[in-house]
Parts: structure tokens; C-alpha cells; sequence
């Protein structure tokens, strides 16, 4: 008997499969046979065997047929023909495989080094090493030309480049392209990214005489303050100003107070253009927002940024919070342009400025304007004021025939079936590739869709491309409400703040995986989630990523893990949410000296991620108290004022003290 058609495991349980499908319906597939019959079907077909001609037949219409014929060629690509490939991506154009399959035909054609049939093949890649062979394929086929304008943006990059494309860059320098001035334009870059190896072996594309200059920069990268004293300095180059500005950078990075006097001791050994001084005085600006002694109060309030450079402008503002300068943030803010100044964010703080500098008339306008925004902003300025937050659900309304519309969508009818499988990736691919060119109404129609599946992430997702933002029972659902009302009274947590929490974590993707590899509702670390296990409910069993991608498993260890350091910070609302994001340690690091308002310690958070998530959070948790019918816990009395470390140091003072007497 043929090896190839001998009944194996898998072919004998696809066939007893198939013999109760047509036992039990007669030719009539119910579509959880159909189901079961596919699973059978595509591992056969993974394996390379084909399938019987009857199960082709009555798989025929079932929506993931095309994943069949993907996974049988994709079994043989290595010993597939062009014509092969080319009937494939042509039959399946209107699908997401053409796009996995040519990544893996290029592969396999730039293996079989078949340059001609590669240009043929290729369509733009965000994949190097394919870029790559693409130039490499233009190179063997006579298009030195074209490929060779195409180098230099690969060239220029700050680390290493795959090793597919080393033969471009050799047929380049050969080609007498590589100049010295763009090995100088690499070398920075790589400095820049501290990969010192790679200048190294840059540094041997340099003239004899240019060399020395490289190892100068990598041993005052490694310790700027020899930029004071090194002799190397003295001598005139190009590159010695670049070498000025990174050790300045470097020595702000280490520790920004001490780099004020340094850099007033780097101008006077050297000169500096204006630009020049601007950026080593920007980066200290950055810095030192946060920073809370004299000198770096002084050197902030003497600089005057730009008008176009919002960053410097944020941190000049955040740095007047910081010091309770209410004249200088409402002097900081009008110089921004119009359209930042107008910005809800800058709206709130020109009105708290406004309110401290005894401007309440300006400061009640510009609240009142505020509070009428379902936003973080908005409810904050309502708290200010003590109006009601802006609410205003308008459920969306769909026409049937569009509804209809958008689930005929074969590409909506394979997520579907993916869906139905636990496929979530291609259930994912197939869902973004049946929505990527839809109109508002039929954004929502397909957002209504996926609720109704219960497929919550990508509802959420699908409606806010269609800018509508008024459907709150869309946008903010109630799932797992059992749950999330028993862990959370467990774990003595307000409610609305664990949705709050799930919402910003997950939206509701139960299977989701974070690059960092957090996983599930509230996206644990799986290191967090054995701690929690182990450590605060005293689990002999670890919990494994199955566990975590289990909805009630993941609320118990995620409300646990929340009140853990909650407790831990004081029962501060506002701190525990930021450590939840950042970390517990960082949040430590970010306490101030002198106790802060909510508000002002939020908006000082020197991450952006984490400082928009607290925001989002806290903005969700009282849109969360609207879902509930709950009553509704405002967000001033949700921030809770973070108490300053020198206070702190005072309580417990007296705490030792009591306790001696």
C-alpha cells in the first residue's frame, strides 16, 4: 500500500467523522459537523495528504474552505510551482491568505535564489530581510540602479541590519556609494542607540585618519565628564559637536541637577550654536519637570520656548504645577497657539490657573465649556463647578438591510467560523480585512454585529472608526458582571473601578497577549499571577496561561493583585491605578516631596502610556457607575490628593514618638 494513502490516525478519525455526518443528516451537513469535519480536514491536509473527494464536496461551501487549500500549500510551498502560487493568489484574492502565503513564497524563492520569479512575486514588505532580497533580486536581474537608490534609507538605521541584506551593502560599497560622510551619519545613529559594537565595526569604513575620532566618542560616551579634560577634544572635526551634544545628553540622562553645572562648564570650554544650546537646554527642561530644587526651578522659569515646540511647552507648564505657579502656568499656556490653548487639556488647567489667580469669571467659562464633554477633562471641570457629568447615551440604529449587508460578508462569515473555532488571530485578520474600507454606518452595522457575538474587543474597536461615541451600552459593556461583582466585594473594590480596569486592560479580549506577555481580561504577567497565586491566596498550583485566559480565573487574580497594592499605597485610588499600569516601584519613584491634588499628580506622570491610562480608567469608572445605575462616585472624590513624602516622613515621626511616650 502507498505510504502516502495508508489510513493514519488522523485519516481514519476524519473518516469515521464523515460516515456519522452522513449517517446522521444524509447529505444535509449540519454546521457543527461541518466544523468538526474542517478541524479533520486541515490537519490532513497540514500534513500534505489529499482529501477524499467526498469531503472536498461537502466542505465545498463551508466558509474556511480557502483555509484548507492554504494549509496543504503551505505544507508543500518548498516544492510548489509558480503557476501553483499563482492559481492560489488569484483563486483566494479576496481573502487574507494571499497576503501570509506570499510572505512565505518569497521566503522560499529567495532560498531557491530564483531573483527573476522574486520581483515578480514581491509586493511591499515592512520586513527587512524581504526588502532586502528584493534589492538582491534587482541586483542579479541587471536593475543595479534601481536597486541602489534604495539603499541608503536601509543603510542609515541604528542597529544591525539582517543578514540578508550584507550582500546589498557589499554590491553598494563596491559600487563606490558609501561615502564617508553617510559612515559618519550611521556611526551617530548607532551612538545614539548606544550600540557600540556597531560603531566599531563602522568605524572601520572610515579614512585612517577619521578612526581616532570614533574611539574619542565611545570613551566620552561611556564617561561625559572627561568632555571637560579629554586633549582629544582641542582638535577641530565635524563630528566633535556631536560628541559635545552626546556627552551632555548622557550626563542629563544620569542625573539632570548635577548636568546644569556641567553643561555651564561644557560652554565655556567650547562654543555652541544657537540650536545647539537649545536642544541641551530642552533635554534639561524635559528632565527636570519634575524636579524640585532651587536650580531646577530657577533654570525653568527663565526659559522661553518657541511657539512650536508643544513638548518644551508641556513640561514648563507641568514644572509651574509642580511648584504651585499659578501666574506662570497661565502665562505658559497663552503662549501656546491657539489651537493647543483650545485643547480640552489646556482648556482645564488655563481654568484652574485662572480659579488660583482670583480670575473666576475667565476660570467659570472655561469650566462650563469643559463640563458639557463626556471626558476626563469634561468631568473634572464639572467637579469644579458642581454640574452633573455629561452623559447623553444615543444608542446607534441600523438599517436591516445594511446589517444584512455587512453578515453576507464572506471575510465576516470566516471570522465568524475562526470565532467559533477559538481562532482568534485569524478570527482577528479576517475581521480587520472584511472592515478596512467601510463607511461610518457601515462601521456600525459591523460593530453591532460583533456584539452580538459577544466579540466585545473588536466591537468597541469597529465603532470607534466610525467616530460615533454616543452608543455607551456598545462602547462600555457588562460582561462578566457576575464575576466582577463577586471579586470585586472579595477584594473590598469599588465596582465601576475594576470595569474601569478591564475596559482600559483588555476591552473585554479574554485571549489577549500583550507584546510585554501580559495576559487576559486584566492582563497579567504571568510572574504577577503565580505571586498572586501563591503569595495573597495561598495556591499550592500555579495558574498557567489557560488559567489566564479563563475570565473568572483572571478577575479573581486581577482584583487580588489590584487590592494588594492598593493597600500597599495608602488606599490611593490614583496610585494603586498607575502602579497597576507601571508598576508599583515606579509609582514610589514619582511620589513628590509636598503633597499633591490628584489632578495636578496625574497630569506630572512622566510616561504618557500611564498617564492616559489613569486618566481613561478613572473617565470609565464613572461611565461605569452610569452602565450600573449605581450611584455615581465623582472623580474628585475618586482622586484622592497624593500625600508628599516629606509629610509622610513627619507622620511616621510622630507615630515612633506617640509610641515612645
Amino acid at each position: 500500500m502507498n505510504a502516502r494513502y495508508r489510513l493514519t490516525p488522523a485519516l481514519l478519525a476524519m473518516t469515521l467523522i464523515l460516515l456519522a455526518v452522513n449517517t446522521a443528516i444524509a447529505g444535509n451537513v449540519a454546521l457543527e459537523a461541518q466544523r468538526k469535519l474542517f478541524q479533520a480536514a486541515e490537519k490532513l491536509s497540514a500534513t500534505g495528504n489529499p482529501l477524499p473527494r467526498q469531503m472536498k464536496t461537502l466542505l465545498r461551501n463551508y466558509p474556511l474552505y480557502p483555509y484548507l487549500e492554504y494549509a496543504r500549500l503551505k505544507h508543500e510551498l518548498k516544492n510548489a510551482s509558480t503557476d501553483e502560487v499563482d492559481d492560489f493568489l488569484r483563486k483566494y484574492k479576496d481573502t487574507p491568505l494571499p497576503s501570509l502565503l506570499r510572505s512565505r513564497w518569497l521566503n522560499v524563492l529567495a532560498e531557491r535564489r530564483d531573483w527573476k520569479n522574486y520581483i515578480r512575486f514581491y509586493t511591499p514588505q515592512t520586513n527587512i530581510s524581504r526588502q532586502c532580497h528584493y534589492l538582491q533580486a534587482l541586483i542579479h536581474t541587471g536593475s543595479k540602479k534601481q536597486a541602489f537608490s534604495q539603499v541608503e534609507p536601509l543603510w542609515l538605521y541604528g542597529k544591525s541590519r539582517p543578514k540578508a541584506c550584507d550582500p546589498v551593502f557589499k554590491a553598494w560599497r563596491q559600487a563606490g556609494l558609501l561615502t564617508t560622510e553617510l559612515v559618519w551619519q550611521r556611526i551617530e545613529l548607532a551612538m545614539n542607540r548606544g550600540q557600540i559594537k556597531l560603531a566599531r565595526f563602522l568605524q572601520k569604513s572610515l579614512p585612517a585618519r577619521e578612526r581616532g575620532w570614533v574611539d574619542t566618542w565611545i570613551r566620552i560616551h561611556n564617561k561625559p565628564a572627561l568632555a571637560l579634560t579629554d586633549p582629544a577634544l582641542k582638535k577641530k572635526h565635524p563630528q566633535r559637536q556631536k560628541i559635545l551634544l552626546d556627552a551632555a545628553y548622557r550626563q542629563i540622562r544620569k542625573d539632570p541637577v548635577p548636568a546644569l553645572d556641567y553643561w555651564k562648564r561644557l560652554q565655556k570650554r567650547f562654543s555652541f550654536s544657537v540650536l545647539e544650546k537649545h536642544l541641551v537646554n530642552r533635554k534639561l527642561a524635559l528632565w527636570l519637570t519634575r524636579n524640585e530644587t532651587a536650580a531646577a526651578i530657577d533654570f525653568m522659569a527663565d526659559l522661553q520656548p518657541c511657539s512650536h515646540d508643544s513638548k518644551l511647552q508641556e513640561a514648563l507648564v507641568k514644572s509651574a504645577l509642580l511648584h504651585n505657579d499659578w501666574v506662570q502656568v497661565v502665562s505658559r499656556i497663552e503662549r501656546m497657539p491657539e489651537e493647543e490653548q483650545q485643547s480640552e487639556r489646556w482648556s482645564y488647567w488655563l481654568a484652574r490657573a485662572l480659579e488660583q489667580t482670583g480670575q473666576r469669571a475667565r476660570a467659570t467659562i472655561l469650566y462650563q465649556q469643559l463640563a458639557a464633554k463626556r471626558s476626563y477633562y469634561g468631568f473634572l471641570a464639572a467637579d469644579r463647578t458642581g454640574r452633573p457629568y455629561h452623559f447623553s447615551p444615543k444608542p446607534s440604529t441600523v438599517d436591516k438591510e445594511l446589517a444584512d449587508t455587512i453578515s453576507r460578508n464572506p471575510a465576516v462569515a470566516r471570522a465568524r467560523e475562526l470565532l467559533a473555532l477559538d481562532r482568534w488571530v485569524d478570527a482577528r485578520r479576517e475581521w480587520r480585512f472584511a472592515t478596512r474600507d467601510l463607511t461610518a454606518d457601515e462601521y456600525i452595522a459591523a460593530a453591532e454585529l460583533a456584539q452580538s457575538w459577544n466579540w466585545h474587543d473588536q466591537a468597541i474597536f469597529t465603532l470607534a472608526k466610525s467616530d460615533y461615541w454616543d452608543d455607551l451600552e456598545l462602547r462600555f459593556p457588562l460582561e462578566h458582571l457576575s464575576d466582577v461583582k463577586h471579586f470585586a466585594r472579595k477584594n473590598r473594590l469599588d465596582m465601576s473601578w475594576v470595569y474601569g480596569v478591564i475596559r482600559q486592560e483588555s476591552a473585554f479580549n479574554a485571549s489577549v497577549r500583550s507584546y510585554a506577555g501580559a495576559v487576559g481580561l486584566m492582563q497579567l504577567m504571568p510572574a504577577t499571577a503565580r505571586y498572586v497565586s501563591k503569595k495573597l491566596l495561598k495556591r499550592k498550583r500555579s495558574p498557567k496561561r489557560r488559567d489566564l485566559i479563563t475570565p473568572s480565573i483572571n478577575i479573581e487574580l486581577g482584583t487580588a493583585y489590584l487590592a494588594d497594592i492598593f493597600a500597599s499605597l495608602g488606599d490611593n485610588p490614583v496610585l494603586a491605578t498607575a502602579a497597576y499600569n507601571a508598576g508599583p516601584h515606579r509609582v514610589k519613584r514619582w511620589m513628590p516631596k509636598s503633597s499633591l491634588p490628584a489632578d495636578i499628580w496625574v497630569e506630572l506622570i512622566p510616561f504618557r502610556e500611564t498617564r492616559g491610562y489613569v486618566q481613561r480608567v478613572f473617565t470609565y469608572a464613572a461611565i461605569y457607575d452610569h452602565r450600573l445605575e449605581r450611584k455615581l462616585t465623582r472623580l474628585s472624590e475618586r482622586m484622592l490628593p497624593v500625600q508628599g513624602t516629606e509629610a509622610a516622613q513627619t507622620a511616621q515621626a510622630t507615630i515612633k514618638d506617640s509610641t515612645a511616650l
